[in-house]
């Protein structure tokens, strides 16, 4: 048995269950339940199954199957939530080993006869007031008479146990795109390790999650990691909202098809106990750590594998702005009925018919800053490991919009105010939010990027604090935005970079 650190209950692991419930186990203990004293007393008047019928119905129970993949999922083909595909061979596998749990292993051929499998699993009680009387969730309404000799402590002791084989297997689609789960309230996570990472931010909680290796199928996806220790980002959303859930998860999803080495990549998504979860890989810093905890060399390989990341940040803000995000099915998918476009293999549209002809569509991330730069070391062998190796990828959709170029009446994202563009605070006629949102938010980067390459943390320190000055948006407080607000002759307002941006580098002795 393993212990789940999110609910501390003990779950038992997929390949322990093969393990443990395999036929010649099965078969004995069948051969041993046929023989208790009242089942000797029965065979002097009726022969016990021979060994022969005792194989089948062990290899029945235990099936020829496995893997089974338990929860539902966005289906490709709808827009709704709806349950996975039933397997194709029913096994008894999971149900054998709660009755051995509980002590009623001979029970097993009540469920075979019944059909009562462990795809059949977790069953549920609809009638709060009878706890005992369970049942399939797809068929509340049919009694189960396999439970219908059972004392009600021992249903109950059934359905406690049930959830210790029960634990979720989460994986992806066959194109290795995430896929999302809904998690029975009271089941048992398989994560070995669950801790709560920095401050919660107005969006959500980050934990640090190791999945045990036998319940996820995302190896191919977390090179460099130990098969006995395999650690992921968890975030919890705040907003309880599904609307809200299903747009950024379809958004995510898409970020994720593209397979940009700089975008991060969303393994999967599931409900449990009422809040939504996105599952990522686990970065071992963001930009604003690595830099105040890693120093610059002074070789010909910091500058380069520096110049390597800017030019991969911007070819993937390039992507999701121009290249992939066209046509009216992904507009389709963020709609409040449905998500069909971006789940259907169809290829999508090309654009969107306007009055004035087609009208591409873009994806605005609205929030670059160096927390939502992740850094993922380079582990694989060859490498060369070090502090100035590995990947820069964008995270954090959490704040994106889908747009055309005509959407004028956006209201502006929550940005970082130190990042924030000069349209953010002016009211001009032709300050839409567009991709330049971004790409302000990307150079600002760039320039904190080259502080550190000149002296490091102290260095973007030194840099920020020429920049430190009242805040017209903000009136009392002071800010490092990249710009200042000025009036010119004719008390309008206009924009500026401030003289301190152009002085990255420190002043020579």
């Amino acid at each position: 048995m393993k212990r789940s650190d999110v609910c501390q209950r003990e779950f038992l692991p997929r390949h322990q269950l093969v393990r443990l419930v395999n036929k010649p186990a099965v078969e004995a203990e069948l051969r041993r339940s046929q023989y208790s004293i009242i089942k000797r007393i029965q065979t002097l008047f009726d022969s016990s199954p021979s060994d022969r019928n005792l194989s089948a119905e062990a290899q029945k129970i235990c099936g020829t199957t496995h893997h089974q993949s338990w929860g539902v999922h966005l289906e490709t083909d709808n827009e709704h939530i709806k349950e996975m595909p039933a397997p194709k061979e029913k096994t008894y596998r999971g149900i054998f080993a709660i009755l051995v749990l509980i002590g009623r292993p001979s029970r097993i051929r009540d469920f075979v006869e019944e059909e009562v499998c462990d795809a059949d699993l977790p069953l549920e009680a609809p009638n709060k007031a009878k706890p005992w009387d369970l049942r399939r969730k797809k068929v509340p309404d049919k009694p189960l008479h396999c439970f219908s000799r059972w004392r009600h402590n021992t249903v109950k002791s059934f359905e406690e146990r049930q959830w210790t084989v029960y634990a979720p297997f989460l994986g992806q689609d066959e194109r290795r795109l995430p896929l999302f789960f809904q998690i029975p309230h009271r089941t048992v996570l398989p994560f070995t390790k669950w801790e709560r990472k920095y401050p919660a931010g107005g969006y959500g909680q980050v934990y640090r999650a190791e999945i045990h290796p036998d319940h996820h199928a995302f190896q191919q996806v977390i090179e460099g990691q130990t098969p006995q220790k395999q650690v992921f980002a968890i975030k919890q959303l705040s907003n309880k909202s599904e609307p809200d859930f299903r747009k950024e998860f379809v958004i995510l999803r898409t970020v994720s098809k593209i397979g940009h080495p700089h975008l991060i990549s969303l393994l999967g998504a599931y409900e449990h106990q009422e809040y939504f979860h996105f599952i990522f890989p686990w970065a071992a810093a963001d930009l604003a750590t690595y830099w105040q905890e890693n120093k610059p060399k002074n070789d010909v390989d910091t500058p380069r594998w520096l110049a390597e990341q800017c030019a991969g940040l911007a070819g993937g803000l390039s992507t999701i702005h121009y290249r992939t995000l066209s046509g009216d099915s992904l507009r389709n998918a963020t709609a409040s009925e449905g998500i069909l476009g971006l789940m259907s293999n169809e290829p999508p549209a090309t654009s969107q018919t306007g009055i004035d002809g087609p009208r591409d569509m873009f994806l605005l991330h609205g929030d670059i800053k160096r927390e939502n730069i992740l850094w993922f070391p380079d582990n694989t062998p060859g490498s060369g490991g070090g502090c100035l190796r590995g990947t820069l990828k964008i995270t954090d959709f959490g704040t994106s919009k889908l747009m055309t170029h005509d959407d004028i009446a956006w209201k502006r994202p929550q940005t970082c105010p130190i990042y924030r563009p000069p349209e953010a605070d002016l009211k001009l006629s032709n300050s839409s939010m567009g991709t330049s949102y971004d790409i302000w938010g990307l150079g600002c980067l760039y320039l904190e990027f080259a502080a550190w390459c000149f002296g490091g943390w102290d260095q973007i320190q030194a840099f920020l604090s020429k920049r430190w000055m009242r805040d017209h948006r903000f009136y009392k407080f002071h800010t490092g935005t990249f710009f200042q607000v000025i009036d010119d002759e004719n008390g309008t307002l206009g924009a500026r970079v401030k003289p301190g941006v152009s002085d990255v580098s420190p002043k020579p002795p």
